[in-house]
């Protein structure tokens, strides 16, 4: 989940379709907490993740998305595409542009249900931008949230080729990228992108883009499914979609191209970037 997102909006009253070009500034209580020393640093090469301290279980949890991210995730994912864009300069003082992960003691209000969520920088819009991420209770498979929302980390190092991308394809990819870093890890895993399966396949028959419920976290089918059957696809699909062209080509839109064109997440009329 990040910031912005068509559910962050559904849960707290509003409608979307697209990356919101105004996430939800949660940097500053994070700073605030820092400067009071309610959160201190488990540092390695590429990450900062902040912790409560005096607490064993935020110790112990803290210890294990570190590592994860540190060890296993972030060498997968980012041999297959982009590293996310450095905050230095950005977020607490000091910045030193390692991504920044928040373990956030006090449930945030609207987020009940999240496990976690990414946000840009303020005023960074929709286009590539800086992220941190924040932890907000634990869940089946912390490792698993910790691919998913690193996965929003890189999405937010492309630019869109036009306005901002979908949110049901940045949901769709980053539980996609579960499955990708389970297969490539090698390690026992929890699969917990499984649960999502359901709400996608028992309406199928919608578009791609249809947000129903949860449905845009069970459309990780898709992307799964280039996978296994194009198998170079998988960076194309992101380098390509950064690239495309503004204005629509002007031949006449098939049925077939309109389809690709929602497959993925560009105006109608134009090539899917992952289908090129």
């Amino acid at each position: 989940m990040y910031a912005g997102s068509w559910y962050d909006q559904r849960i707290h009253g509003t409608a979307a379709t697209a990356v919101g070009a105004e996430p939800t500034d949660h940097i500053s209580d994070r700073c605030n907490e820092i400067a009071q020393n309610l959160l201190i640093p488990l540092e390695t090469d590429h990450f900062v993740v902040w912790f409560p301290p005096n607490d064993n279980g935020f110790w112990q949890r803290a210890q294990q998305i570190s590592a994860s991210l540190e060890t296993r995730i972030h060498p997968i994912l980012t041999d297959l595409l982009r590293i996310p864009l450095s905050d230095a300069g950005l977020g607490c003082n000091p910045s030193d542009g390692r991504l920044d992960v928040y373990m956030v003691y006090d449930p945030l209000p609207g987020y009940a249900t999240a496990l976690a969520l990414v946000s840009t920088y303020p005023g960074k819009g929709c286009k590539a931008a800086p992220t941190y991420m924040q932890v907000l209770k634990p869940g089946p498979s912390e490792t698993n949230v910790a691919a998913h929302e690193f996965m929003h980390m890189i999405q937010f190092a492309y630019n869109p080729a036009a306005g901002c991308y979908d949110s049901w394809w940045f949901e769709a990819t980053a539980n996609w990228a579960i499955d990708y870093f389970e297969r490539m890890d090698g390690q026992p895993d929890a699969q917990t992108e499984h649960a999502y399966a359901t709400s996608y396949l028992e309406s199928a028959w919608r578009w791609l883009d249809d947000t129903t419920g949860i449905r845009e976290y069970g459309a990780y089918l898709w992307p799964f499914y280039l996978t296994q059957y194009t198998g170079a696809y998988r960076p194309r699909c992101w380098h390509r979609s950064s690239r495309l062209p503004k204005t629509p080509p002007t031949a006449t839109c098939t049925r077939s191209s309109t389809t690709a064109s929602r497959v993925g997440g560009s105006s109608v009329g134009q090539s899917s970037p992952c289908l090129t």
